[in-house]
C-alpha cells in the first residue's frame, strides 16, 4: 500500500542479491524498491510468551513486521 500500484518493495539481507534484483527490475520496466529493517520491526515481533509474536503488536508496518519476523530464519 505503501508504493502504490508503480511499485513493488523487496526486503532482504542479502545487499549484492537486493541490488541485482532491483537493477534488473528497472531494465524491464518495473519499479522494486529496497525497503529498509527498522528495530522496530523487530521490537513489534517481540513476546514475553513464546519466542516472537508473528503477528506484532500493532497493524502498522505489515510488511516490515513480517520481513523481521522472517529475517530470524533466513541466513
Amino acid at each position: 500500500m505503501a508504493l502504490g500500484h508503480s511499485a513493488a518493495g523487496v526486503y532482504g539481507n542479502d545487499a549484492t542479491l537486493v541490488k541485482d534484483l532491483v537493477f534488473s527490475s528497472h531494465k524491464r520496466g518495473e519499479e522494486l524498491v529496497y525497503m529498509p529493517f527498522f528495530q522496530e520491526s523487530y521490537d513489534n515481533i517481540k513476546s514475553s510468551f513464546a519466542d516472537m509474536n508473528n503477528t506484532g503488536k500493532t497493524r502498522w508496518a505489515g510488511a516490515g513486521t513480517a520481513a523481521a519476523f522472517l529475517h530470524h530464519f533466513v541466513e
